[in-house]
């Protein structure tokens, strides 16, 4: 089986979990189920570039070609500079592209049968959807996605009502608000959606952290995210489907559509004409939730262990 071609887009630097889905990403890629084509970051965090560098080398790897968006957000770097200071070299500072513009490029050199994953807010994305034609292609961010897309995965939304009985808001989605609602009014392509509640309480990470303390970039930066033993799982579980599929941890549901209100709540609604399923935990006879959701955590684990040598 050919690896899958992937760009990953990550808020490194403001939650832990995205160093998690790297790491099983380089595992991925070791085991040739991935060709990384590149990574674009979607917050201005000035050293979550250097951080992925780092955590690149620890695992004796070289990072893809990587792009950061340029607007201000209100959020910030929980260990990228932490991870430089202990860890990097003067190179992990280079300059990286913008991100639409290393998105258009990287869409438009290739032949297609891309998988987009995005693991962070939805602002690059729907900055990729809204671009024009230019140089690098003629085509608008829609027409280039579409053409070059086999899907879009997504770590966001919610689907578990609060006490008001609306669903509740969901961090990747309510940061850039604006943004996701565009996003899904604009995405042709087929999306796949693991939502909070999909991962919540599946923590990867622990053991590591217990063992090997401060002493990698992986485990820094869960110790210097709220002193994190071990951290919720959405975006590795994420990126974990978008390789490998259902495999038996996951289900999805049938096509529908999704929706973004005012103040980023969520809705799916089921339509055979919809472009949007949603990924679940997959329970096996007997198992319970919790069960479920700690064999798909053990799996991550044991994908990314044996780079950190345990």
């Amino acid at each position: 089986m050919k690896p899958i071609k992937l760009i990953l887009d990550t808020d490194v630097g403001s939650d832990c979990d995205d160093m998690m889905a790297i790491s099983y990403m380089i595992a991925a890629e070791k085991k040739g189920l991935v060709d990384p084509l590149a990574i674009t970051i979607s917050h201005p965090a000035p050293y979550a570039a250097a951080g992925i560098r780092g955590l690149y080398r620890s695992y004796g790897a070289s990072a893809p070609v990587m792009g950061q968006m340029s607007k201000e957000t209100p959020r910030g770097d929980w260990y990228g500079q932490k991870i430089y200071e202990k860890f990097g070299k003067e190179c992990d500072l280079a300059p990286v592209e913008d991100a639409v513009t290393l998105l258009r490029k990287t869409l438009a050199e290739s032949d297609g049968d891309i998988t987009l994953c995005a693991i962070g807010p939805l602002n690059n994305m729907t900055d990729l959807l809204e671009s024009k034609g230019d140089g690098i292609s003629p085509l608008c961010g829609v027409d280039l996605v579409r053409e070059k897309c086999s899907k879009v995965v997504l770590m966001a939304g919610g689907f578990v009502p609060d006490e008001d009985g609306k669903n509740r808001p969901e961090w990747n989605v309510k940061v850039c608000t604006e943004s996701s609602r565009r996003f899904f009014e604009l995405c042709e392509n087929e999306v796949y959606m693991l939502p909070w509640e999909a991962a919540h309480t599946m923590i990867t990470g622990k053991r590591a952290v217990k063992e090997l303390g401060d002493s990698t970039p992986l485990t820094l930066s869960f110790i210097n995210f709220h002193g994190s033993e071990g951290r919720s799982s959405w975006d590795p579980a994420t990126l974990l489907w978008a390789l490998e599929g259902n495999r038996d941890l996951f289900t999805l549901t049938e096509a529908g559509r999704v929706t973004v209100d005012e103040i980023a709540r969520t809705e799916f609604t089921p339509d055979k004409n919809g472009n949007c399923r949603i990924i679940g935990i997959n329970q096996l006879e007997n198992e319970s939730f919790t069960d479920a959701q700690a064999r798909v955590a053990a799996y991550i684990d044991d994908a990314v262990y044996p780079l950190l040598g345990i």
